[in-house]
């Protein structure tokens, strides 16, 4: 079923837009990594006292629309609540969770699964036998726990190749789950 030429055009802004504010946001990340340092996060934040959990939550979640990893906000988090870290590791997986559903849903909004299917049919098909097979799972959840992997990337992927809803978000977040509650122990001995 084709989407109607309106709706298509509708796409091609969504995603246009999208590439552009992207391409922005990764420039400025590349261009001003120590912007992004858990402690210059932490100070850009602590600006705001009132609300600073709010905020908090608001950057964990659209941090990922922008491909921005979740590490330095975790860290971030630890910084700004070191007797809350709990709550931390809540936030950052509520974050996660939340960024995971926008990011599976908007891959089809934006049409990334049509595109995925007319352009590289062999190897959609190859993944989305992989992580809807046996092993997908078990897949996901190392990808998500892999810190050099990037997990937004498989959210995308998820989302394009129509991977199960539930099962996707609770590998994500049990990848995830290992490393933040890793960098949340972690942080507890570092400062």
């Amino acid at each position: 079923m084709t989407a109607s030429p309106q709706l298509a055009r509708w796409r091609r802004w969504l995603l246009g837009g999208w590439l552009l504010i992207l391409g922005v946001v990764l420039g400025f990340y590349v261009t001003h990594a120590e912007e992004f340092t858990p402690r210059q996060i932490a100070a850009d934040l602590r600006q705001f006292e009132h609300g600073l959990l709010l905020l908090y939550l608001l950057a964990s979640v659209t941090r990922a629309l922008v491909l921005i990893p979740s590490t330095p906000f975790v860290l971030a988090g630890c910084l700004l609540f070191p007797q809350r870290l709990g709550l931390v590791l809540g936030i950052s997986l509520l974050g996660i969770a939340l960024s995971a559903t926008l990011i599976y849903h908007f891959a089809g909004a934006l049409g990334l699964d049509r595109w995925c299917e007319t352009r590289h049919p062999r190897q959609v098909e190859r993944l989305t036998r992989l992580l809807s097979g046996r092993w997908g799972f078990g897949v996901l959840v190392a990808w998500a726990f892999f810190p050099l992997a990037p997990t937004d990337l498989a959210c995308y992927l998820a989302g394009a190749l129509k991977l199960p809803f539930w099962s996707y978000l609770l590998a994500i977040c049990l990848g995830e789950l290992l490393v933040c509650a890793g960098y949340v122990w972690l942080s507890q001995t570092a400062w």
